[in-house]
């Protein structure tokens, strides 16, 4: 979290409550863009995070991906499995 990384890579963090992610944000350094992904719905009880993200990042996009990133189809190379078609995030 307090490296900034190139290319493809995810993570997942899982945390107690709102109050233990609200500390580790405040920790972090500004970034360029942060991305919440949720539900429409529920948007109002992630004010808070809204706020504390829009301080630290230049920008905030809510269910998409920021500038720069590009969410394609492509094709799987033929597989044991019945794979045909896979969705990344490039």
């Amino acid at each position: 979290l307090l490296e900034e990384v190139f290319g493809p890579t995810s993570l997942v963090v899982r945390y107690e409550s709102d109050q233990t992610l609200r500390r580790v944000l405040e920790t972090l350094p500004g970034q360029l863009s942060a991305t919440i992904r949720a539900n429409a719905d529920e948007i109002e009880s992630l004010q808070w995070l809204v706020d504390l993200l829009a301080s630290r990042a230049g920008r905030v996009v809510f269910g998409g991906v920021p500038t720069g990133v590009t969410c394609v189809q492509v094709g799987v190379p033929p597989v044991p499995l019945a794979w045909a078609r896979t969705q990344r995030s490039l």
